[in-house]
């Protein structure tokens, strides 16, 4: 699993990195940012709070998301139901509980 993951993490890092590069008639500073707003890539996670899979995932794409910085449109959503008025999630009230905490902050 930690080879899974890994791999994901280059993955995005490598997706991010090609799609975000800069023009050939751009010069790019050190860090390889050109200074000029260009299109963002999207990036949507979906997970769940107490999913031990989606918490390893952000922590290792979150380097990659503080170095790209405007460039990438990154959002997080909850996988979670609602029944009778209620929402419920695949690993109990704890979850749930979880997912509203870190939708607030």
């Amino acid at each position: 699993m930690k080879n899974t993951i890994k791999l994901l993490a280059l993955t995005t890092a490598l997706a991010l990195a090609l799609g975000c590069g800069p023009k050939k008639d751009q010069e790019a500073t050190e860090d390889g940012a050109t200074g000029e707003a260009g299109p963002k890539v999207g990036l949507d996670f979906h997970i769940m709070s107490k999913c031990p899979f989606g918490v390893k995932v952000v922590e290792a794409v979150t380097p990659v998301i503080e170095k790209m910085g405007d460039r990438v449109d990154f959002n997080v959503y909850y996988i979670g139901r609602e029944k009778d008025g209620e929402l419920t999630s695949m690993h109990g009230e704890a979850e749930v509980q979880g997912n509203i905490l870190q939708l607030c902050a």
